[in-house]
């Protein structure tokens, strides 16, 4: 599971670049291998584990495009996934019903994979 998750570094460091961070988060995640080797997204076709995306559809820290995108490569890659996508909320996802269903389905996803 992956609550509001960084799927691509290369993403990451192009959302901070509108803030005054964006050297900070530049110069952390750095421009060598580990851009690529560190972002799930370019490995989506090697994951064979079942997946649950959660992510609000206003999130600031972390925009829901890499979940969209995380999405749409596990599912070409004809993985198992299941995106919540929570609309008007932002990376807390402060709203009790939308905690609820994200508890239950990682609850779900646990008694599925790994039982009891």
């Amino acid at each position: 599971m992956a609550i509001a998750p960084v799927t691509d570094l290369d993403m990451l460091k192009q959302e901070a670049s509108d803030y005054t961070n964006a050297q900070v988060v530049a110069d952390y995640i750095g421009s060598g291998s580990n851009v690529a080797e560190g972002s799930p997204l370019r490995h989506a076709a090697a994951i064979k584990a079942p997946v649950l995306l959660v992510h609000g559809d206003v999130d600031w820290n972390v925009r829901i495009a890499e979940s969209d995108k995380m999405d749409a490569a596990l599912a070409a890659s004809g993985n198992n996934v299941n995106f919540l996508r929570y609309k008007g909320l932002d990376h807390q996802l402060e709203d009790s019903d939308a905690r609820i269903e994200m508890l239950t389905q990682i609850g779900q996803l646990l008694d599925r994979t790994i039982g009891h």
